[in-house]
């Protein structure tokens, strides 16, 4: 006897949506309708306005100094695609976004929410990134400047005072040659940005 075949999973359909704005805006948000008294729709649905208008604005900022980073490290930036762009990156200033991200759909970028959830997850990569990015620095920096490392490139066949005395040069050399090459940018750059791309692309 056959076994019986597993019942099929059946997606669950979307609820339609209200034609009441309000009442749309608050299932958007995932509120019951009498959340809010619709006396107060107006006043309410302003001060998201200017919510959501502050929240893009923050949002392009924190996406503009992260492309600011990444270009002082030579990271590779996201380029502009010929579909599915997002408009918190790509468009020329705040109004122009929100035009895209509240306006009617635009060909070549993303809805909102999609937008969105695609910014603050780039985000949080970037923190991570930078994290792994500034250790691995500093890492290599304590390991060019551990005594153990000094002594090892001096060498040991002379007396102990003359021995200190060219550590302490080497030290100083070493410490010369990383305040150049912070100037320079790499090589101190280029293993940040390694350790930055390496792990962002793990994420």
């Amino acid at each position: 006897m056959q076994p019986a075949p597993a019942p099929t999973a059946t997606a669950t359909p979307a609820a339609p949506v209200p034609t009441d704005p309000f009442q749309a805006f608050l299932a958007g948000v995932g509120l019951p309708a009498d959340a809010v008294d619709a006396a107060d729709a107006a006043a309410m649905m302003h001060k998201m306005g200017l919510a959501f208008r502050e929240a893009v604005g923050g949002l392009r900022e924190l996406l503009e100094l992260r492309a600011f980073l990444k270009s002082e490290f030579r990271i590779e930036h996201t380029l502009l695609r010929a579909k599915e762009n997002n408009p918190l990156k790509f468009s020329a200033n705040l109004d122009g976004t929100l035009a895209v991200l509240i306006g009617r759909r635009v060909t070549g970028f993303m809805d909102a929410p999609e937008a969105v959830r695609e910014s603050l997850r780039d985000i949080k990569a970037h923190e991570v990134a930078l994290i792994s990015g500034m250790k691995t620095v500093v890492s290599d920096v304590l390991e060019q400047l551990a005594p153990e490392t000094v002594k090892a490139d001096v060498g040991a066949s002379m007396l102990p005072q003359v021995h200190k005395a060219r550590c302490w040069e080497k030290y100083e050399q070493v410490h010369q040659r990383l305040v150049g090459e912070q100037s320079s940018g790499p090589p101190l750059g280029a293993q940040f940005s390694a350790a930055y791309t390496k792990q962002f692309r793990n994420l």
